[in-house]
């Protein structure tokens, strides 16, 4: 299988074409921030030329629109209705976002202890539309024993005709503990699917144009170094966050020769260098979930460090009097 790969990196979007396991082609084109899909379109036309028209080849995107957008506080505006339960104060949370909490509880086994109010879940849905969220997430403490209140609440909040732009569950993008980093994934899920619905449409628009008929699959890469189809990262884009450092350390594992031994990765980009650490041949991975911009997420993603200084940064001397 021929394999082109095309990251959208803060300064520049590489492409490279792999046949039969080797680099035989490579392309660089600034990349456009206004236009994101202009850079992406011009990388692959570039790399295209190695590709043999008669021969099918697999798209590999890795993109930083999700990150940059949680980064840079854009993305829309968003809450999270919540169902603690008893026991939990959130407003003690720190989370950074706006939140709604209603009653109903299921308990730790995944047991209905006390039903969803609609009433309730209708007056905070409209409450946070009122305060301004565009979004919503939706995100109880034990949905990942039993998911039945946030269904039901997306059934009540999606026939009210309220008009969010995106309605996210918590149980959908992870089956593991941990009730506050599930309310930040959702919510940051929520807040970016927008954004990562447009890029999948227009990289849809572009293929289907009819100029690329080798490329017979799209694959978008994920922060623990895997992938997902493009449709699946349109309804779980959160997990493309962190994907360009995960991009660095696959390719330099498949690039090495030494598959089991320690090594520090270090990727100096043009907007950042990001570190990375291999023990006896793989990869660490964060143990509770990716870090970003100061939330704590469920999503599974390879351990890295990033620091805001690249090949593009500018670097100022300070010069104080009497130095």
């Amino acid at each position: 299988m021929n394999i082109i790969g095309i990251d959208v990196g803060g300064t520049n979007t590489d492409a490279a074409f792999i046949q039969h396991g080797r680099v035989v082609g490579m392309a660089k084109v600034p990349t456009n921030h206004e236009e994101l899909i202009e850079s992406t379109e011009q990388a692959l036309n570039e790399i295209m030329a190695y590709c043999p028209d008669s021969q099918p080849a697999q798209l590999h995107l890795s993109t930083t629109l999700s990150t940059n957008a949680i980064i840079e506080g854009n993305g829309a505006p968003a809450a999270v209705l919540a169902m603690p339960g008893p026991g939990v104060n959130l407003t003690g949370l720190d989370l950074g976002f706006p939140f709604f909490p209603v009653g109903g509880y299921i308990d730790h086994r995944g047991r209905e202890v006390a039903a969803l109010n609609e009433d309730e879940v209708l007056a905070a849905a409209r409450w946070a539309r009122s305060a301004g969220a565009e979004a919503l997430a939706i995100a109880g403490k034990f949905s990942h024993r039993n998911p039945v209140h946030e269904q039901q609440a997306w059934a009540i909040v999606d026939a009210s005709g309220l008009g969010f732009s995106n309605l996210t569950l918590g149980h959908r993008l992870s089956g593991r503990a941990n009730f506050p980093r599930r309310m930040v994934t959702a919510y940051l899920n929520s807040r970016v699917a927008g954004l990562q619905t447009h890029f999948c449409h227009m990289i849809e628009n572009l293929l289907g144009t009819g100029r690329y008929r080798a490329l017979q699959e799209v694959l978008i890469l994920k922060a623990d170094g895997g992938t997902m189809f493009l449709s699946e990262s349109c309804l779980r884009p959160v997990e493309t966050i962190l994907s360009g450092p995960a991009a660095s350390i696959m390719g330099a594992q498949a690039l090495s020769k030494h598959t089991k031994k320690n090594a520090v990765i270090i990727d100096i980009g043009g907007t950042t260098t990001d570190i990375a650490v291999i023990v006896a041949g793989e990869p660490l991975y964060q143990r509770r979930g990716a870090d970003i911009a100061g939330y704590r997420t469920l999503v599974p993603a390879l351990l890295t460090r990033s620091i805001g200084l690249g090949g593009d940064s500018e670097i100022h001397v300070e010069v104080r009097e009497g130095d």
